[in-house]
């Protein structure tokens, strides 16, 4: 960081890269993402820079703005996969399922990914559509432990729509003025298709 504010105009573009892929591996998307947007206003059509400057955006939560920059990149290059996830990605989060589902869904008939399986089928999860997030997950194929712990979240968020459940609970309370309380809790939960009652 303090390399990039003496002088940035001192490093190449592959040099740049290199150091904003550290800032961001390290969590410095703030500065990472102000680096990236400095090399496109020298070279705006790079669409390299513009798919990490897109992906930084969206892990930095700034969803619109990779969405929009994602958009920049399709008109430039329509069709580019990369793109495409990153916008469906950041639709998703945004819970804009009605733009990501059917990005995904493109995306996975042209080729199969684990990350694009597993964050469609997290956004089914989202929209309710547990049969087919059911199906999804069926489809996932692990590679490394890193898949296999984000397959062991989504399994949880999947299995919150199981069938019939009963919870009950209480609680009792009194103090020295002879104050009680009792309060006894039961409820029930059932799934029934992609509904969850």
């Amino acid at each position: 960081e303090q390399a990039l504010r003496l002088d940035v105009g001192s490093f190449s573009n592959e040099e740049l890269l290199q150091m904003v892929e550290h800032l961001a591996g390290e969590g410095r998307l703030d500065s990472a993402i102000a680096t990236l947007q400095g090399i496109l206003r020298v070279e705006p059509d790079s669409i390299e820079i513009r798919i990490r400057l897109a992906r930084y955006l969206s892990w930095n939560k700034e969803l619109l703005a990779a969405m929009s920059e994602a958009d920049e990149i399709l008109e430039r290059d329509p069709g580019n996969r990369a793109a495409l996830q990153i916008k469906a990605d950041a639709a998703s989060w945004r819970g804009d399922y009605a733009t990501a589902l059917p990005i995904y869904r493109d995306l996975l008939s042209n080729e199969e990914d684990f990350e694009i399986r597993l964050n469609y089928t997290h956004g089914l999860v989202g929209s309710g559509h547990i049969i087919e997030a059911r199906e999804g997950y069926d489809l996932l194929a692990v590679t490394s432990e890193p898949d296999n712990q984000k397959l062991a979240i989504l399994k949880q968020r999947i299995e919150k729509y199981r069938p019939p459940r009963v919870m009950a609970g209480g609680s009792y309370y009194d103090d020295s003025d002879n104050n009680e309380r009792v309060e006894v809790r039961l409820a029930a939960g059932l799934s029934a298709g992609n509904l969850d009652f």
